[in-house]
């Protein structure tokens, strides 16, 4: 690197570009990516490590750069690799990343170091091993999280350690590399936290937004495109349930909603409601909020509002599960507790917003095409408390005898193989057996 080039960092969320004052020099080119987890790629491959130098001393400082003036970073091949210190490096590097990306890409970077042994490795040990270390260390981790950690190391391999990266995805893996933002259904483990954060919350705007996510499994896309007049108030102004047209609104695949609100959700759409500045039947209900909480309702929300409110949420309540978990693993969680809790085809995707009739591995009958008042009541008949009241630990106590058959109706009706209009006619006959049994007695 020649001593009258000073290279800097300008940061955008999606762009690199290391440029140099020398005009005659060679530029490197920018990536702009489509996806925040997508690893950085360069054009030129021989310059692709020039941007981890900061400026030398008596020069200018560039964009995205301290005022104070540093001497070029330098690791020589027969160094141990510092992790903590390349990890502080990394981050002061890519600060034009979302929060929740470096934390992710902390985390694994650290579960790569105490694999391989990172710290007593040198830079040099790298260069020759280091192929075999990722290739082993990626086909270990969930197929659902090898993108991620791929890219995780990519950005700490070039950017930090300026090493060719030695990694060809196809030659390498072939097809069996988790596809990137895979995801399964989380654990109950992952999904409970959630329950009490969301009951504590008292922000309106945003525990109605998120409430509606998780109970009814919709896309950022229906939060975004939805108004208020898809929702239908009953006469004491409550709100009872909604129905989208999906063409109409443009939603992600053009499938409408039709999605009975459970208890929980109601009042907290309810509440944002009569406290929504813009709440005409015309007015979106989510409409974009600002940094400062200035209301835009003309405005869509914009995913990067969406994003920020979502992470914020995550860090004040303090939440347990990986910061990646996003809306879409709430669309996995709302769509399998459907299906484990008895609710049909057509009810569930119109729940969801999906279409039903798409998937024909799962739903091959075309000819039932039940009307909006049929998939309302299966829905609340189902499942009238929500998805996430299945998840709650029961507060009952127990302070007398409970007959073994009233505890396996409660437990048919809490796994939704009944209904509560099912259960009472076997309530009944229990109570009447009780009461029989204890008149009994008395008369002896």
């Amino acid at each position: 690197m020649h001593t009258n080039e000073h290279p800097y960092i300008l940061q955008s969320h999606y762009l690199w570009s290391v440029r140099s004052h020398d005009a005659s020099s060679p530029a490197i080119a920018s990536s702009k990516q489509s996806d925040r987890h997508a690893p950085l790629e360069w054009q030129d491959r021989d310059n692709c490590h020039s941007e981890i130098w900061e400026n030398e001393p008596g020069s200018e400082p560039g964009p995205g750069t301290s005022g104070s003036t540093q001497q070029p970073a330098t690791l020589d091949d027969d160094s141990l690799v510092n992790v903590e210190d390349g990890i502080r490096r990394h981050d002061e590097l890519t600060r034009w990343r979302a929060s929740g990306t470096q934390q992710d890409y902390r985390q694994h970077i650290r579960a790569f170091a105490r694999r391989v042994d990172l710290e007593n490795l040198t830079r040099g040990r790298l260069k020759s091993k280091g192929h075999d270390l990722i290739v082993d260390f990626i086909l270990s981790m969930p197929a659902s999280e090898q993108q991620v950690v791929l890219c995780a190391l990519k950005s700490f391999w070039t950017i930090y350690l300026r090493l060719d990266w030695p990694i060809l995805n196809k030659r390498d893996f072939g097809n069996t590399l988790g596809k990137f933002g895979s995801r399964h259904t989380p654990r109950d483990d992952q999904v409970k936290p959630w329950i009490e954060a969301l009951e504590k919350e008292p922000d309106s705007y945003i525990q109605s937004k998120i409430l509606c996510i998780a109970e009814c499994g919709w896309r950022r896309n229906h939060i975004k495109k939805l108004f208020w007049e898809d929702v239908k108030f009953d006469p004491t102004g409550r709100c009872l349930y909604v129905i989208a047209d999906g063409k109409k609104r443009g939603f992600k695949t053009h499938s409408g909603i039709i999605a009975w609100l459970p208890p929980n959700a109601k009042e907290a759409l309810t509440k944002w409601y009569n406290e929504s500045p813009c709440n005409a039947p015309d007015s979106r209900i989510w409409p974009n909020r600002s940094f400062k909480g200035r209301y835009e309702p003309k405005r869509e929300l914009t995913d990067h509002s969406f994003d920020r409110i979502w992470h914020d949420f995550m860090g004040r309540w303090k939440m347990p599960t990986n910061s990646r978990f996003t809306s879409a693993y709430f669309r996995h969680f709302v769509s399998t507790a459907c299906r484990k809790h008895g609710l049909s085809g057509p009810p569930k995707a119109a729940l969801c917003g999906h279409g039903f009739h798409a998937d024909r591995q799962v739903f091959t009958d075309t000819y039932d095409n039940p009307g909006e008042s049929e998939i309302l009541e299966e829905q609340q008949a189902r499942m009238p408390h929500g998805r996430l009241w299945f998840l709650k630990e029961s507060s009952l106590q127990v302070v007398g005898e409970v007959p073994d058959e009233l505890v396996a109706i409660w437990k048919d009706l809490k796994e939704g193989r009944i209904t509560p209009s099912q259960c009472l006619p076997g309530i009944e006959r229990i109570l009447y057996r009780v009461r029989a049994e204890e008149a009994k007695a008395l008369e002896l």
